[in-house]
């Protein structure tokens, strides 16, 4: 039988890995070879179900709660938890395609309660993560970059999976989530990194809340590298968003763009000396000082100054540009019209592609929710928007979005990208090596006709 149960203990088989749990507690899950990917450890650990509630508090489920391991047929069956703090339910089902599927949930007669978690610990030290946060990185889940955060989804881990990557095999977790819940990601715990937890949050206001979960986490092992699973999560999220319909609706020009200018001032001469450089068709421009206002004051008025009327006459306006990201913190995970957060961010955008002479949207952060209707995106760095976070320098930053819809939205860089300080030059590297396209922030037409190292690089690339 795929899943076997002697009391407490569960037992599960795939053609592709082996888990045993122990009520709602992973013990061990190992690949098809018999190699441990991950397994609790000796000693103190920290429980495997976690409850969140909205004054930040976090109960764990703990350890001698009554339980009770219920069997509902060869590849499913139910862990039930009465534990004081609320009442969990962990769904153990292996699905059609031979991967395991588990499903947490809870309840509670505590007002509040605002996410679920079920942990996966002592993950094997070999493996390493790789997610999309920022676009991509690979990192030892006890490097300080990652370990300890709290990732939300969408605007922090940017798609529904992660990668536990080795040398030449590892497994994934992922959530195939055609509702679009709220969740978030867990690296590391109090007692230590080398686990990672996975939370279904509740939609907001959460103050009343007493219930949560309904996510599917599905588990699976895999050979080769990161791509074979972020290949399969691509196949999924294209077809489930119409990819082929929405890359029908790119405006043709904008597969011409191979230089991106950031954070560009009225100034015409500075395009002048662009255009010396590169043909002006193949530039984008991202033009935030127009308004008669300072940048980011006074919105909603949208009254252009005397310079960029100036400007704008003078050069195509060819798209509208929209920060997504503010919008997408501001509802508190609240429906909003019957729609979440992150489907109001798609409303809102995909009405903007419906507007007559603007047939592109830029915006500010890149999603799996934002880049179906953008064309081009502004993209962030590792915590590092605008100056370098700590240990930026020890990011190993691997190109995760620009592999899952790089064909639906460009990245282009963000801020201090002007390759004249040791910080911008590394910027600039770490934005090539996400795929980006090149992007400089450009003060003056000398910039371009007599440029620093680092700008002739982007420059070449542009040409190329």
């Amino acid at each position: 039988m795929p899943i076997r149960i002697n009391g407490q203990r569960i037992e599960i088989a795939t053609s592709r890995l082996s888990a045993v749990l122990e009520g709602p507690e992973l013990l061990e899950l190992r690949n098809a070879r018999g190699a441990v990917l991950a397994q609790r450890g000796c000693g103190k650990h920290s429980p495997p179900v976690e409850l969140r509630f909205v004054d930040g508090e976090k109960v764990g489920v703990r350890a001698g709660a009554p339980t009770r391991v219920v069997s509902l047929g060869e590849r499913l069956a139910h862990v039930h938890v009465a534990d004081e703090n609320g009442d969990v339910t962990l769904r153990l089902l292996i699905d059609d395609q031979d991967r395991l599927v588990v499903e947490p949930s809870a309840q509670t007669i505590r007002r509040g309660l605002c996410a679920v978690g079920w942990r996966i610990p002592g993950i094997a030290r070999r493996l390493r993560l790789v997610a999309p946060f920022f676009q991509g990185c690979c990192q030892e889940l006890i490097h300080p970059l990652v370990a300890g955060k709290f990732w939300e989804w969408p605007c922090q881990w940017e798609a529904g999976f992660v990668v536990l990557q080795g040398r030449r095999d590892g497994f994934s977790v992922a959530t195939y989530d055609h509702l679009n819940v709220p969740k978030a990601v867990e690296i590391g715990c109090k007692d230590g990194a080398g686990s990672v937890t996975f939370h279904a949050l509740a939609n907001g206001p959460a103050t009343d809340s007493v219930a949560v979960g309904s996510l599917r986490w599905i588990i699976d092992a895999h050979k080769g590298d990161w791509t074979v699973p972020a290949g399969m999560y691509r196949e999924w999220l294209h077809g489930f968003v119409g990819a082929d319909h929405l890359k029908g609706l790119r405006p043709e020009w904008t597969g011409d763009i191979r230089l991106a200018l950031q954070w560009c001032g009225t100034d015409p001469s500075v395009l002048d000396a662009v255009a010396r450089a590169i043909e002006p068709r193949r530039v984008l421009i991202h033009l935030a000082t127009w308004r008669s206002d300072p940048y980011d004051v006074n919105y909603p008025e949208y009254r252009a100054s005397r310079e960029g009327k100036a400007f704008m006459a003078r050069h195509r306006l060819s798209a509208v540009f929209v920060d997504q990201t503010l919008c997408a913190w501001n509802a508190d995970n609240a429906l909003v019209e019957n729609i979440s957060m992150a489907e109001g961010v798609v409303a809102l955008t995909r009405e903007l592609t419906e507007l007559d002479g603007l047939p592109a949207i830029g915006g500010e952060g890149w999603n799996e929710m934002s880049m179906r209707d953008q064309t081009v995106a502004e993209a962030h760095l590792f915590d590092s928007y605008h100056q370098n976070c700590p240990r930026f320098d020890e990011l190993d930053p691997v190109p995760v979005g620009h592999f899952l819809y790089a064909d639906l939205c460009r990245t282009m860089g963000y801020a201090n990208i002007s390759g004249d300080t040791p910080d911008s030059v590394l910027r600039l590297d770490v934005h090539e090596r996400l795929g980006a396209l090149p992007s400089l922030t450009v003060h003056k037409p000398a910039d371009v006709l007599k440029p620093n190292p680092a700008v002739r690089r982007v420059l070449d690339r542009a040409k190329a």
